[in-house]
């Protein structure tokens, strides 16, 4: 369904070529389909366009591939209002314990208080490799009935894919186990 939603994306881009919003799109469906460095080029246009709007795309790529120089670059870049997640991705990538930590208490507070969704810090603790925190957020995002779109495909969620409890939770939203 990705190379379809591709198609779609490029037929969109035919007629606006500026739509951010497309682009956008275009580069997580690229992002999804493995096709990283693409990803990036098509992020990258979109940025000159919105910053904003499509920061957090790239630095998601940027810490999914390892590139953590240039996640730090990005998430420096960040509005402040998105960064208690990605702030503490990127610190725990470039390994500034403390810094990380005050990014996590931060994205706690702000989970607890529903800014964040438990999908996000699922998301959060599973690139730290924190996996059965990762898997109780999981479950918690589940139970919240957040619609988790990309679960099965989210490069972050691919330390978890042989894990019992993973598998669960793609049992209890009816996805199957492929």
């Amino acid at each position: 369904q990705y190379r379809e939603a591709y198609d779609l994306s490029l037929k969109s881009l035919n007629i606006n070529p500026l739509n951010v919003i497309t682009l956008g799109f275009q580069g997580e469906v690229l992002n999804n389909l493995g096709r990283f460095d693409e990803s990036i080029q098509i992020l990258k246009s979109a940025i000159e366009l919105n910053p904003d709007y499509i920061n957090p795309r790239l630095l998601a790529i940027y810490l999914a591939t390892g590139k953590f120089d240039l996640a730090l670059r990005t998430f420096n870049e960040l509005p402040t209002d998105q960064q208690p997640i990605w702030a503490t991705m990127t610190w725990f990538a470039v390994g500034d314990k403390d810094k990380a930590n005050q990014a996590e208490i931060e994205m706690l507070s702000q989970h607890a208080r529903k800014i964040i969704s438990s999908h996000d810090v699922a998301v959060t603790f599973s690139f730290m490799k924190r996996n059965d925190l990762a898997l109780d957020y999981l479950e918690k995002a589940v139970d919240e009935k957040y619609k988790m779109l990309y679960v099965k495909t989210n490069v972050f969620f691919q330390p978890l894919k042989q894990n019992p409890r993973f598998k669960a939770i793609l049992e209890r939203m009816t996805l199957p186990l492929d």
